[in-house]
């Protein structure tokens, strides 16, 4: 913990500096309650784990952070984790309906307290897929961030957690009720593959995407994800994230120094 002990004071402040050493001691992961300058409401992170680099992806160099030509009025998060990304958009985009979908079942307890402070937040523990089914959920040992969701006849690498919903875009739209979404996140562990490789049904309603892009997990992922947003005339890379947008919608340009 010693190396990481700066770290976790500059991301987390003296409280995650605590829990590391309580977790240490514990031998097990706590639970440590943050709230990062400008954030109406505090919410949960464990430590150590994933969440935390998570944090810092979100609220450190701010990867999701870009100008726009007016405010988004409708985000879905795909692959909301605990919610941090949703906690982002909602406190910089307050007015805008953010629909936040998560398969993994602790996970999805976490953001939906997380999110509870947020009445424009609506959590959904599923995954989005390529079709309508039910699919098989996945720990490949990486942390809680890297769960896969896949059909039950894929090979697969890990250890087999539970059954999910997996929805494609267009039903997930039509469930709710959005005709239009301006912003689509897709951090989804290799599904993304699936998801983009016939997005005929969907891709006109959407403005703008966000992917996190896994092809170490499933080759062809950036090859699918060109391929299907060929139609966005804006193309950014921003840390870890690729950015497409229209001209005509609410993105302009980056917004941090990526």
């Amino acid at each position: 913990m010693r190396s990481f002990a700066p770290e976790y004071v500059r991301l987390l402040g003296v409280r995650g500096l605590v829990g590391a050493a309580t977790a240490k001691l514990r031998r097990r992961p706590v639970m440590c309650r943050v709230r990062p300058p400008g954030l109406r409401h505090e919410f949960v992170v464990r430590i150590p784990s994933t969440d935390v680099l998570v944090f810092r992806q979100v609220f450190d160099r701010r990867e999701y952070d870009f100008e726009v030509r007016r405010p988004p009025r409708v985000i879905v998060d795909a692959g909301a984790n605990v919610g941090l990304s949703s906690i982002f958009f909602a406190n910089k985009y307050p007015n805008a309906r953010i629909i936040a979908v998560e398969p993994e079942a602790r996970n999805f307890a976490m953001l939906a307290n997380n999110v509870a402070p947020y009445p424009n937040v609506t959590p959904v523990e599923a995954a989005i897929w390529s079709e309508n089914t039910d699919l098989d959920l996945f720990d490949p040992g990486i942390g809680h961030w890297g769960y896969l969701t896949r059909r039950s006849t894929d090979a697969v690498t890990g250890t087999w957690c539970q059954k999910v919903r997996g929805f494609t875009l267009d039903r997930l739209m039509d469930d709710f009720g959005l005709a239009h979404v301006d912003v689509l996140k897709l951090d989804i562990e290799g599904a993304e593959r699936e998801v983009l490789d016939n997005p005929t049904a969907w891709i006109g309603r959407v403005d703008a995407i966000i992917a996190e892009l896994h092809d170490r997990f499933q080759s062809g992922c950036e090859r699918v994800f060109l391929t299907a947003t060929e139609s966005f005339e804006e193309h950014w890379h921003q840390g870890e994230l690729e950015f497409v947008a229209r001209h005509e919608g609410v993105t302009l340009r980056p917004f941090s120094q990526f």
